[in-house]
């Protein structure tokens, strides 16, 4: 075959391109069904990827609403806010307050001598001491143990800006200031926290002398601001708090004391129904937005007779169907009750699939049946049938249902009985520790005066205990009550871990009756859920069986029945199940893309297997068509031949 190639030179035709052509030709439908077929694979694999991101963000809005504080939303206010301040979480209770702000925390403030201008120290160590300081002649320190003791050392020949930078620099809990008063410079001491029991007093080497504060007045540093505690009068009971914001007196509330007041400020605290109508609405809002891409997604346009990727498509059938029956569907355990449906609260399903919401409806059935809204939404227990009982919280095995509670002992309280008081007559006072509820108190001093009688006596204890800087940050407290000639001191929490120990406790002390050693621990509350027994903690009591998780606080000293508790998990509940079984890394979503990018991978095979077998075809017909051009090559040579033989004959046969 040498010297025979695709020109043609046989036949004269481009051998080649022609057998390009040929197998073009052959490729041409094949690869243009799996183009097809690819394309509508893509189209699909992104509009799931739509569709996947709207639900997401869709379940993302419903576990952000399924959230029980959102339908127990409160709302403050104060009649003059700029004394004070309130904030109202959903475990705040509604009503109404009066306060008088007596005095404000305060961090005390030392300030040095007068220095001139670029004036040096000859240097040495700086000891501040944390405490209770009671400043003047008969100057008292307390120290605070949890701050303790921190100093700083001044280099020789510092500045007071270099002092200043010491100081800062040390984080002690004292941050320092140059501050010129007119005539000379002056370093000015200011602790960080706020409190009674956060003052300080300041020891200083000879060459720091003129920083020394001891609270006496005979140093030449002077107190220019003492430390203070905040005091309020919240319904006639006096409380002191070592911070302006006070979290810790009404529970759900935070107040931010801002001023003093000459009279009383009120507050009030009631349903936030307006924010909850906003909650729903926005619910609303965000399942009209997943209706609207899921129409984008499915619609058919009739008018060009196109339909879009996902039209008739089953799986968003079978969700869409799904989801309209959990939203048009009451919620059977609320079977009965005012709020049992969407459909209660003005929300209907429109022929499109979106939601209708009657404002009108939703403001009247708010206002109507408020306690029972959240209980249509989110996991919630109803304890309007039952007496003491109030709805703590759920889990996720907790099944919808209706509960009986049979309590069959009450949760008590920690507490002490001291001794009968022999009198009142004379000054009454002492210093003592104790332990509450497992937490030890710093050394508290019951202030030694005469007390008209024994209910002075108790308020003032038990403001004393709960100004303790310990037991404050540990959330404890106590309330002291004075009853048949004895002082008894009760810890506020209940149950088993509740207790009331008196560690140590002077002369003076002992003989208001108090002696060192524990008093009566509390009780945890035992009981029945839906028959079964249950989990008792304090006040909680947690349900097994169906109402595994199921929490419930019981107040009262009452056993037996308390009447019935309904739980519902509400249509959110489901939704979100609902949806994570689309979504979920095992989801049908995620199964139906894995699907899809299989047929992606088996149309790259079948390319692969197609361009294979098209190299065959090109290597066929062009090694057929080349033998081909050869064989007419060679029949032109011989009719060439014959021909030139032919021609010869005649011209002989002529001659």
């Amino acid at each position: 075959m040498a010297g025979i190639t695709t020109s043609g030179l046989g036949s004269g035709i481009d051998i080649r391109a022609l057998v390009e052509q040929l197998v073009a030709a052959e490729r041409a439908p094949v690869q243009n069904r799996l183009d097809r077929q690819q394309y509508s694979v893509q189209s699909q694999l992104s509009a799931y990827g739509t569709l996947k991101s709207a639900l997401s963000s869709f379940r993302d809005q419903v576990r952000e609403l399924a959230k029980l504080d959102n339908f127990g939303l409160m709302r403050a206010s104060s009649s003059n806010g700029d004394a004070v301040a309130i904030n109202a979480s959903s475990s705040a209770r509604v009503g109404s307050y009066q306060i008088e702000v007596q005095a404000l925390a305060q961090a005390q403030s030392v300030a040095s001598a007068g220095f001139a201008e670029g004036a040096v120290l000859a240097g040495g160590t700086l000891t501040f001491r944390f405490g209770t300081l009671t400043p003047g002649e008969e100057m008292a320190f307390e120290p605070n143990p949890v701050l303790g003791i921190k100093t700083v050392e001044i280099a020789p020949g510092s500045t007071l800006q270099q002092i200043r930078d010491a100081v800062n620099a040390a984080k002690i809990g004292v941050q320092a200031a140059v501050i010129n008063d007119g005539q000379q410079d002056r370093l000015v001491f200011t602790a960080d926290k706020t409190g009674a029991a956060n003052g300080f007093v300041i020891e200083a080497d000879p060459g720091l002398a003129a920083l020394a504060f001891d609270g006496s007045g005979n140093g030449q540093a002077e107190l220019t601001r003492a430390a203070a505690d905040a005091e309020v009068i919240i319904n006639g009971l006096r409380i002191t708090r070592s911070q302006n914001t006070i979290s810790d007196a009404i529970e759900g509330v935070t107040l931010t004391l801002k001023d003093t007041t000459t009279g009383s400020v009120r507050l009030d605290i009631s349903q936030d129904k307006a924010a909850v109508a906003g909650k729903i609405k926005s619910f609303v809002e965000s399942y009209n937005k997943l209706q609207q891409q899921i129409t984008q997604l499915t619609r058919y346009d009739a008018e060009n007779q196109r339909a879009s990727v996902l039209t008739g498509n089953a799986l968003v059938r079978t969700l869409n169907s799904s989801l309209r029956n959990l939203l048009t569907s009451p919620v059977a355990v609320l079977e009965g009750s005012g709020i049992r449906a969407l459909a209660d609260l003005g929300i209907i399903t429109k022929m499109d699939g979106t939601l209708e919401l009657d404002n009108a409806r939703l403001d009247k059935a708010i206002e109507s049946n408020f306690e029972q809204i959240g209980s249509l939404f989110a996991a919630m227990g109803l304890t309007a049938e039952a007496e003491g009982v109030e709805f703590v919280g759920s889990s996720k095995d907790t099944r919808a249902g209706v509960y009986a509670v049979e309590i069959t002992q009450a949760a008590t309280q920690g507490r002490y009985l001291a001794a009968p008081l022999p009198s009142l007559e004379g000054e009454q006072g002492g210093s003592f520790t104790l332990k509450l509820d497992g937490v030890t108190s710093n050394t508290i001093a019951l202030p030694r005066r005469s007390y008209a009688d024994g209910a002075e006596l108790a308020a003032v204890l038990q403001a004393q205990i709960n100004s303790d800087a310990k037991l404050r940050d540990a959330g404890l407290s106590v309330s002291v009550e004075f009853r048949d000639g004895r002082l008894e001191i009760v810890s506020s929490r209940y149950g088993s871990e509740s207790t009331v120990e008196i560690l140590t406790a002077d002369a003076d002390f002992r003989a208001l009756g108090f002696e060192v050693g524990e008093g009566e621990a509390g009780l945890d509350v035992a009981g029945t859920i839906g028959g079964l027994p249950a989990t008792g903690n304090g006040q909680i009591l947690t349900g097994t069986g169906a109402a595994e998780g199921l929490q419930l606080r019981i107040s009262g000293t009452g056993l037996g029945s308390r009447g019935t508790v309904t739980f519902s998990r509400g249509i959110l509940d489901d939704i979100d199940s609902l949806l994570s079984d689309y979504l979920d890394s095992d989801g049908i979503l995620n199964s139906t893309t894995k699907s899809l990018d299989a047929q992606l991978k088996d149309i790259d095979k079948r390319r692969e297997a197609l361009d294979a077998r098209m190299e065959s075809v090109h290597a066929r017909l062009l090694s057929q068509f080349i033998a081909m051009d050869a064989l007419l090559a060679q029949m032109n040579q011989t009719s060439s031949f014959l021909a030139q033989q032919l021609a010869g004959l005649e011209r002989m046969i002529n001659a």
